[in-house]
């Protein structure tokens, strides 16, 4: 429409045109193509006497990240391309400011730059929670950092509904800076993001009953890796009311609901679903920790999986508990007060002695073996578990691991003992031990140290903590911190699948609103909990 660049796409929808930049793998970074056709869009809209209104957007996951890298080295060696670019500007400013037609910013990205000209230029902007805007001209002094933004010249505040950029109409009149200027109000936010749950195993079921109950979030769909569960209500699968959410053993029923993201919560991860999820334009968020850090994945998956980001413009990010929130968030957050940091241990305790499974604690973990019996080999996992986290934590803090070494020990029981799984013979394995070390420079830097067992009376003696979490910051600022999981052992299996859960669900809206790839912690904004 209107005999643009593929760059541009304008779609009329009766009176309203829904104007998209259009370079979703350049984050709508502005060349050549683009900003000639934006410089042209302006006196052709007004022209097109059928419109009334238009909405201006981006598409993919940005809203536009400014000037193209590429195009601006070449303005810097072209001065005829340059003349042009200047040209252009000036239309494209000129042209959008006397544009007869009302244009409303759909911000649903980052809006850098030029990007973030187009929203000041607007008469009404929506903008995403995450959608941020920033302009680098001001730091380099192209634009007074003192401009405030234009007030509205058609419409305003109030309750109104866009195709494509959902929420409620704000415009905001204040200074702009080169620093991030985030959407600061809930009237800001657009319309709750679609949310697909993939399995509902407990800590499954726990996330889909919190994306059903949450403010911002949208259920779109349901998979489910048995036949039995097929066909149910999501309601019925996580103990709510029906929903009107059918669950589906289909995964193409799954790709074509075009969701925003997918909590992703297999016990086993197929790179293969994965990759069509996110080739398909949804961004996961998952509990497995296949891809805490990117360095540490198979090479061959890692780049199946940046590159059906690529293809859909889409971001995947691993979380949860342990590892996650423990071995990432929560220890960035206590490095942020130190200035050398010497060790930093995290001790995991779990009471079992009231988990009323004997297959797992007898069959699968050893508890009541022998020592001699006891599969030590086991211990080795925690290198595999943990190590990913371990390297994602000493990267961010700019302290990358040599290595990473992990090994165990077990204790038993003097008597014998009866646990709600069954009876701990005396002489039997009662607690076991795994630690995980990030080593640097022949140090350990990193420990992580989970400890489980049955009974507090041991040989040989350890001290065990009640169920939670220690953290020792060995540092220029000590810190000793202590994390109990308040809750009784008897009920610690219902509350457990929350500590898992929750941070992926919370998750969800920064990972939508993050640049393609795999992201790491540390590479996302902090996550915050929408309570309300």
């Amino acid at each position: 429409m209107y005999d643009l660049p593929d760059e541009i796409d304008v779609v009329a929808d009766g009176s309203l045109r829904i104007i998209s930049l259009n370079r979703p793998d350049a984050l709508n970074a502005v060349n050549d193509a683009l900003h000639t056709g934006l410089a042209r869009l302006w006196p052709r809209l007004s022209e097109d006497h059928d419109a009334r209104a238009a909405v201006l957007t981006g598409s993919g996951r940005a809203f536009s990240a400014g000037g193209d890298f590429e195009y601006l080295e070449e303005l810097s060696r072209d001065p005829v391309l340059r003349k042009k670019a200047i040209a252009h500007g000036r239309d494209l400013v000129l042209g959008m400011a006397r544009c007869r037609v009302p244009v409303v910013a759909a911000v649903n990205g980052p809006a850098v730059g030029l990007g973030c000209s187009l929203v000041a230029l607007s008469d009404v902007v929506y903008m995403a929670e995450t959608a941020y805007l920033a302009d680098p001209h001001v730091q380099i002094g192209l634009v007074a950092q003192a401009h405030p933004q234009p007030p509205a010249r058609a419409g305003g505040a109030g309750d109104a509904r866009l195709r494509h950029g959902r929420g409620r109409a704000v415009v905001h009149h204040r200074r702009l800076s080169h620093d991030r200027r985030q959407a600061l109000r809930r009237e800001d936010v657009m319309t709750a993001l679609r949310v697909v749950q993939w399995a509902t195993g407990n800590i499954g079921a726990r996330a889909l009953r919190s994306v059903i109950e949450h403010p911002e979030l949208t259920l779109a769909g349901v998979y489910v890796t048995s036949a039995a569960k097929a066909g149910k209500d999501a309601g019925n699968l996580c103990g709510l009311p029906a929903t009107g959410v059918i669950a589906t053993n289909n995964v193409d029923e799954i790709l074509a609901l075009k969701a925003d993201c997918v909590l992703y919560m297999p016990s086993q991860c197929t790179m293969d679903e994965v990759c069509a999820l996110l080739a398909s334009g949804a961004n996961v968020v998952t509990t497995r920790g296949e891809f805490h850090h990117p360095g540490s994945m198979d090479p061959e998956a890692r780049a199946a999986v940046e590159n059906a980001c690529k293809t859909g413009g889409t971001s995947i990010h691993s979380t949860g508990s342990s590892p996650g929130f423990i071995s990432e968030a929560l220890p960035i957050a206590l490095a942020s007060i130190q200035r050398r940091l010497d060790c930093l241990t995290i001790s995991e305790y779990a009471n079992v002695s009231r988990r009323d499974s004997p297959d797992m604690l007898f069959n699968i973990m050893g508890f009541g073996a022998p020592p001699e019996q006891f599969d030590k080999a086991r211990f080795g996992y925690g290198a595999i578990a943990f190590g990913p986290s371990l390297r994602a934590l000493a990267e961010a803090l700019g302290t990358p691991l040599d290595s990473v070494e992990s090994t165990g020990e077990v204790a038993v029981v003097p008597e014998t003992i009866e646990i709600a799984a069954g009876t701990l013979p005396k002489g039997t394995v009662a607690a076991q031990k795994m630690i995980v070390s990030g080593i640097r420079n022949g140090r350990t830097l990193l420990r992580f140290a989970a400890n489980w067992y049955c009974s507090t009376v041991l040989d040989p003696a350890w001290e065990m903590r009640d169920t939670g979490w220690h953290v020792l910051v060995e540092g220029d600022a000590p810190l000793d911190v202590d994390i109990r999981f308040d809750v009784p052992l008897e009920r610690m299996g219902d509350a457990s699948p929350g500590l898992t859960a929750n941070r992926a669900v919370n998750a969800v809206r920064v990972v939508c609103a993050a640049p393609a790839g795999i992201q790491p912690t540390a590479a996302l904004p902090q996550i915050i909990a929408n309570l309300g």
